[in-house]
């Protein structure tokens, strides 16, 4: 997740220095925030033979103006065959 979260800040430093030398706000554009996504994605070995996966996507909301979990995206699995695969 902090990939994600550090390249939507990567992309705000950058809209923010070409803000300067233009009268377009690249930064507060509804257009861009509502398209704000980051991931999460974590697999676990859990013991010798079994492992777990979990992922979930979160958007920016910009009624008040904090990330929150999509909906129906967050996803989990067991890997019954752990000790097959490796």
């Amino acid at each position: 997740m902090a990939n994600s979260q550090a390249k939507v800040c990567a992309d705000v430093i950058i809209r923010e220095i070409a803000s300067k030398s233009s009268t377009t706000d690249f930064v507060h554009d509804p257009a861009r925030l509502a398209k704000i996504r980051t991931n999460s994605a974590c697999y676990s070995p859990i013991t010798y033979d079994q492992a777990s996966w979990l992922t979930a996507v979160f958007a920016y909301e910009t009624t008040n103006n904090s990330m929150k979990l999509v909906q129906d995206s967050f996803a989990s699995s067991h890997s019954p065959h752990w000790r097959k695969d490796n």
